[in-house]
């Protein structure tokens, strides 16, 4: 900093954190002076006013706090303008390469602020903001498949993987990293499954392995990307993974995963079909096309690869173990009334002597969801109708009951 004030010969403004609750203050620090009053913050405050004190004043203030909350501005509007011309603008990228890209600028200084903070709990707020920008910051389209941003989200990780040790991180929102380190610990996550949530692209492609997935505790991997973390935020929201990442989904099923793999007792296939049956409720849902096309393609890729053709009525009705669903006042009624919303009218396929043993043909549940998406299902219907054949052929005919593929 003393380098870049020298350079721009003075013509700069320093500013620290005029909040008075700051970790900047200094109730030591006083001004004889009846007319200004010296702040806690470097600056002489002067009938409202900020005047920047004398540049090596501030650099012999070396508390880390301080350091992390000034902020650097031009003093005069004649030197932005003078950087800005044409002239200037081609000597500048004669030297640099090419323009300068502020927003790395940003992240890196950013990056240095938390790194200063995250090690005292006293600035855990401020630290998991921190946090949360810099992630956001590296899932924006042109920067997320970069190299650059997999060795900052690399830097990341041990900062991340301190936070959740506090047990005040939980209790803290307001971030869009909060979503994810409050159910940290319930699923059992990992930094790999938080770059899913972020869709932290380059990351993930240097991380992601038949290992990782595999030892993967708690919520599986295949989850994170079928029922993604901020799908309920795509109509306010531009940040993480909003939909299911399709290429993601094909890789992690050719590590030899198991799209029946069971959370919480209940396949994620299953919990899957009931996200989908949650989230766009009505005959009429409130979908873009988009959002149509990537739940119908993932739907096609877990059939695909093996995905169950009968399910039982108690997974179809299961809590689903997942806090999106904790906006949703109707979701605590009882599962009577959460099997009701999300497949009604739906006739049993294999109806057992107990309520447990009640079955249900996924051709049907397909149904439901085809005259909400607008999809017909081609030779997808072959496929499941095939297997549901093989596997009801081996089923006692009294336990059948008649039901119907629509065309």
């Amino acid at each position: 900093m003393r380098k870049l004030n020298s350079r721009c010969l003075g013509l700069l403004e320093w500013h620290g954190d005029e909040n008075p609750f700051s970790p900047l203050s200094n109730s030591q620090e006083e001004n004889d002076d009846d007319s200004s009053t010296k702040t806690d913050f470097g600056c002489v405050e002067s009938i409202g006013v900020n005047v920047p004190l004398d540049a090596a004043e501030l650099l012999d203030r070396s508390e880390v706090f301080f350091t992390a909350h000034l902020t650097v501005d031009f003093l005069h509007r004649s030197l932005r303008d003078f950087l800005l011309t044409p002239e200037v603008q081609t000597l500048l990228h004669h030297y640099t390469n090419g323009a300068y890209d502020a927003r790395m600028f940003f992240r890196n200084a950013r990056l240095a602020q938390l790194l200063a903070l995250n090690q005292n709990e006293a600035f855990l707020d401020d630290s998991i903001g921190l946090a949360s920008y810099i992630l956001s910051t590296l899932t924006v389209p042109e920067y997320r498949e970069t190299s650059s941003a997999a060795d900052v989200a690399t830097i990341m990780q041990p900062v991340v993987e301190n936070l959740v040790c506090y047990k005040h991180t939980e209790s803290i929102s307001g971030w869009y990293i909060c979503c994810v380190l409050q159910s940290w610990h319930k699923e059992e996550s990992t930094f790999l499954t938080l770059a899913i949530d972020f869709g932290l692209n380059s990351y993930i492609r240097a991380n992601l392995t038949p290992q990782s997935v595999q030892s993967k505790k708690g919520r599986p991997i295949l989850d994170y990307i079928l029922r993604p973390r901020f799908r309920k935020m795509r109509p306010t929201m531009c940040v993480g993974n909003q939909l299911p990442d399709l290429a993601l989904l094909n890789v992690v099923l050719a590590f030899d995963m198991d799209p029946n793999q069971r959370y919480h007792g209940v396949s994620i296939w299953a919990l899957f079909l009931c996200f989908i049956a949650d989230r766009f409720g009505g005959e009429t849902p409130d979908t873009t096309p988009l959002e149509k096309s990537a739940y119908f393609e993932a739907l096609k890729i877990m059939i695909q690869n093996g995905a169950d053709v009968l399910l039982p009525r108690a997974w179809l009705s299961s809590i689903a173990y997942y806090q999106a669903y904790g906006w949703d006042s109707w979701f605590d009624n009882g599962s009577e009334e959460r099997f009701l919303r999300r497949f009604s009218n739906i006739t049993p396929k294999i109806q057992g002597s107990a309520g447990d043993d009640i079955i249900y043909a996924v051709s049907d549940l397909l149904e439901h969801f085809k005259d909400r998406f607008g999809f017909r299902w081609g030779t997808l219907k072959t496929v499941v109708l095939q297997r549901e054949a093989q596997v009801l052929a081996s089923v006692p005919s009294s336990e059948l009951t008649s039901s119907i593929w629509m065309e």
